[in-house]
């Protein structure tokens, strides 16, 4: 199956039926847009009513924030829908179609998990981003843009490892949205830098659930802050976190019991 041929068609129809009732569709992608920004404005506020965080100005936080709801906006609209609708299909017992199918199922529900009104976050995201680059004049170096579209690159590996994560929960736990909550709100610790939470932390959000792959480290990449070695542990980690993702989902497939039981 060309997983990118099936994506575009069932964008195509997803947007298809969305234009039914376009004003909902403008509505949301409004309020998406909109509450991408809810962030920066409380960070706004910190920086008005004290020094900061340590290391980081107002300008570099606004960066992060800007790449964090590029990163997410990006994954949302791509594969948001994915860990959902596998919990959901479980649940309902209509994995069982996705099974018969001529695709790998893992690579079908990829293929129709987009979720065009999370585009909105994508473009406030850009608009951040930029707002911040002009408060700190930023001079961009060819090395510090390709580090950075690396580092998006592993953002959507680990973003979707952890779609992967969640969804294969759903074949071992009957009511696993709690676990899909829980993993989500974790990615909350990615709106600030991660060096704030001591070293332990910087560990733990870097090579156990890396987190920082989404904003941290790519704000990091454009202000000139990585090496090429972190880059290359970057990159391992991001793959074996797909790596255990990928096992978990097998795992959960030889548990699923389908819909008789």
């Amino acid at each position: 199956m060309n997983t990118a041929k099936v994506w575009l068609k069932f964008a195509a129809i997803t947007m298809q039926h969305e234009m039914a009732y376009r004003w909902n569709f403008m509505i949301k992608l409004i309020a998406d847009g909109f509450f991408s920004f809810v962030q920066p404005i409380m960070t706004a506020i910190i920086y008005l009513n004290s020094n900061g965080l340590p290391g980081w100005s107002f300008g570099q936080i606004l960066l992060l924030q800007g790449i964090g709801t590029i990163a997410y906006g990006i994954s949302a609209t791509i594969f948001g829908r994915f860990a959902d609708h596998t919990i959901q299909d479980v649940r309902n017992g209509l994995f069982d179609m996705k099974m018969t199918r001529p695709a790998h199922p893992l690579l079908y529900q990829l293929a129709t998990s987009c979720s065009l009104e999370n585009s909105a976050a994508l473009i406030s995201g850009v608009v951040i981003a930029i707002y911040a680059a002009g408060l700190l004049d930023l001079t961009l170096s060819l090395w510090n843009f390709l580090a950075f579209l690396f580092i998006l690159f592993l953002s959507q590996i680990f973003l979707f490892s952890l779609e992967v994560l969640v969804a294969s929960l759903g074949f071992l736990v009957v009511k696993s949205f709690i676990l899909l909550d829980f993993f989500y709100s974790l990615t909350n610790v990615g709106d600030y830098p991660i060096s704030i939470y001591g070293g332990l932390g910087m560990m733990l959000f870097t090579f156990v659930f890396p987190i920082g792959l989404a904003s941290f480290y790519p704000a990091s990449a454009i202000l000139g802050r990585l090496s090429l070695t972190t880059l290359i542990e970057l990159a391992i980690t991001a793959f074996a976190f797909l790596g255990f993702s990928l096992i978990l989902w097998r795992l959960g497939i030889k548990k699923y019991q389908s819909a008789g039981g």
